[in-house]
């Protein structure tokens, strides 16, 4: 049996291929009854399937069975090390980073250096503390062969590795760095955003969506316009609130402050808007509640 996941009459992901799968690894060896035939993206974008699903062990077992026709191949073997880590499969994952390693670095896709960072980061949480300055290095030299590439997503996993070393001052400096260095950066704008949201430096927030929003204009964007939108929406509110205790709410000729910048909130409302009708179409009911309340707030005060 064939299943073709662009086929809109049976796009759902086949049962027949789940318990396939499911045999074999409660037979820790691959069923002779499994055939999977196509060439290497074929094999990746079937155990990407997998993992939408959350279905890691598959996942794994699908690259695995790649990797087997496609020795040297960086993306399956990047996925074995991804998948294998959601699966906490360690053993696994150390190997296929290994042969990963072996390969020239001007060989390695986005797929094998994220890969690679992500699984290092989480192996690093079961690690014992006189081993973590090691994994530490193996990090550090990854995410600086990323960068060689100029591609923003290093910057983002540098980032994330400071962060989680307690870091977090770096962190936003390296991601300032990433837009600097990096024309389109709209990954790095939506991190630091965050980053500085957290912070209460709204203004760098209100600048680095501005930014963001501008880097999405693209065929397929590598960020979420909506959320770039939404966190300048609440940057410009949060101002609009903060200016408004200074003022101690009191309106005056010379006083265009808090929520009698008319200008100020119209133009918080505008980015809420626009992020809300997006968020609409994805059903994301968690950001459109939240925009509601926000926007009753503004316009009432």
């Amino acid at each position: 049996m064939e299943w073709d996941s662009n086929d809109e009459k049976n796009a759902s992901f086949p049962d027949f291929i789940v318990k396939s799968l499911q045999e074999s690894i409660k037979e820790t060896a691959l069923s002779e009854g499994i055939i999977i035939i196509g060439d290497a993206d074929d094999y990746h974008n079937l155990a990407s399937e997998f993992a939408r699903q959350d279905l890691y062990k598959h996942a794994e077992l699908v690259a695995k069975i790649g990797v087997n026709k496609y020795k040297y191949n960086a993306d399956l073997l990047a996925d074995i090390v991804k998948f294998g880590s959601q699966s906490q499969d360690w053993a696994t994952c150390e190997k296929a980073y290994q042969r990963l390693c072996n390969i020239d670095f001007r060989k390695w896709t986005w797929r094998s250096f994220t890969f690679a960072i992500d699984y290092l980061l989480d192996l690093a949480q079961t690690l014992e503390p006189n081993k973590q300055q090691e994994n530490n290095k193996r990090i550090e030299a990854l995410i600086q062969a990323y960068k060689q590439t100029k591609d923003e997503r290093a910057w983002v996993a540098d980032a994330e590795f400071l962060f989680t070393e307690g870091k977090k001052d770096a962190a936003i400096a390296s991601l300032k760095d990433g837009v600097k260095k990096v024309p389109v950066s709209s990954q790095c704008c939506l991190k630091l955003s965050k980053y500085l949201l957290e912070n209460g430096d709204y203004e760098g927030v209100i600048k680095y969506t501005a930014i963001g929003i501008r880097a999405t204009a693209q065929e397929q964007p590598s960020a979420s316009t909506a959320y770039l939108f939404y966190l300048s929406a609440l940057a410009k509110d949060a101002l609009i609130n903060q200016e408004d205790q200074k003022s101690n709410g009191q309106s005056s000729d010379n006083c265009n402050k808090g929520f009698h910048n008319l200008e100020a909130v119209s133009e918080a409302l505008l980015d809420y808007k626009i992020a809300r009708q997006i968020f609409s179409t994805k059903q994301q009911r968690t950001y459109l509640s939240n925009i509601k309340q926000r926007e009753i707030i503004l316009r009432i005060k």
